[in-house]
């Protein structure tokens, strides 16, 4: 019957089971409670004097075997049945090296940085024989490229008041400060309603701003100083006029209407007040008269109607509105 022979760091020839070895291993630091920080390896023969088992121990800087990590094993000769076995709860993974009879191979468990060899020959007789592997250190952890060192701008950017009416201004801003070396600031680009084109591009850090659209605005900066660029952000409020409809029936199927509105909390005198047309719910069948922010308008019948106040303007805004109210002509 032909023997079998395995050499490596802590080499026991046995007849089953796992011996402890004792060298080589390889460590990395920190020494935290199950973070691998040794590897050794180990074997046993099987009878055929074709087979070796091949052990791989995994433990904490306390001798802790390290559980569920996988150890990655290569051959340089023969065939491992599990080349990337997973360690056990007492941190042992295993695999089997099939070989020829009077074959050399040398089997390298790695395990992240860790890593260790051990020489198995395959006799085709006599006692088995082993030879330590070469020490394999962990590689060196690389030094982590510090970033490079890149000219920029702090950009901010304010406005004055954030909240304006449709069709009015808010002041707009800017600071830069130069980081890393950047050059001052000599160019400002601004973008009132941030569609991504600068309308006026100077040398001023402030700049005024007009809104003619309801809704919320996101007004951009952008910095220039040599060619270094920076861009700054704010958002100003666009609020139209808060309109109100008022309907009032007399007797003879006559309705009074009239507008009211305020502006950024404030009231709107009714000269102030201008409405494009006036829709009576009637298809016009009535006779009406309006002016300025008032109407009347005389039904034909007597019934519940829908008037709306249509194209609504104020002055200091040019957001125009619609407003509505429902309203019964009387006898």
């Amino acid at each position: 019957m032909r023997r079998l022979g395995i050499a490596g760091a802590a080499l026991l020839a046995a007849s089953c089971g796992y011996h402890a070895p004792a060298a080589p291993s390889s460590t990395i630091p920190p020494p935290t409670h199950g973070t691998p920080w040794t590897l050794s390896v180990s074997g046993a023969g099987l009878t055929g004097g074709t087979s070796a088992r091949i052990f791989a121990r995994a433990a904490d800087a306390y001798g802790d075997g390290t559980a569920h990590v996988t150890v990655h094993f290569t051959t340089t000769s023969g065939v491992l049945s599990e080349p990337d076995p997973q360690t056990n709860e007492t941190g042992i993974a295993e695999t089997t090296l099939t070989a020829a009879p009077s074959t050399s191979a040398t089997v390298t468990a790695v395990l992240d940085a860790l890593a260790v060899q051990t020489v198995v020959v395959i006799q085709p007789d006599g006692a088995p024989t082993f030879t330590p592997g070469p020490p394999i250190l962990a590689p060196p952890v690389p030094t982590p490229t510090p970033p490079a060192v890149v000219p920029s701008f702090s950009v901010g950017l304010v406005a004055a008041p954030t909240t304006v009416a449709a069709g009015s201004g808010s002041l707009l801003t800017a600071t830069a400060v130069p980081i890393n070396g950047a050059p001052a600031a000599t160019s400002y680009a601004w973008d009132c309603d941030g569609d991504g084109t600068a309308e006026v591009t100077n040398a001023l850090t402030t700049h005024s701003c007009t809104y003619s659209t309801v809704g919320s605005v996101t007004s951009r900066v952008t910095v220039a100083g040599g060619s270094v660029t920076g861009a700054g952000s704010t958002t100003v409020t666009v609020v139209g006029p808060a309109l109100t409809l008022t309907c009032t029936p007399l007797a003879g199927k006559i309705v009074n209407c009239a507008v009211t509105a305020t502006l950024n909390g404030a009231p709107v005198v009714s000269t102030g007040i201008s409405v494009g047309a006036w829709d009576f719910g009637d298809a016009g069948a009535g006779a009406h008269s309006a002016a300025g922010n008032t109407a009347t308008n005389t039904y034909t019948a007597v019934n519940t109607y829908t008037v709306r106040a249509l194209s609504v303007t104020v002055t200091g805004s040019t957001a125009a509105a619609n407003v509505s109210a429902n309203i019964t002509a009387i006898n």
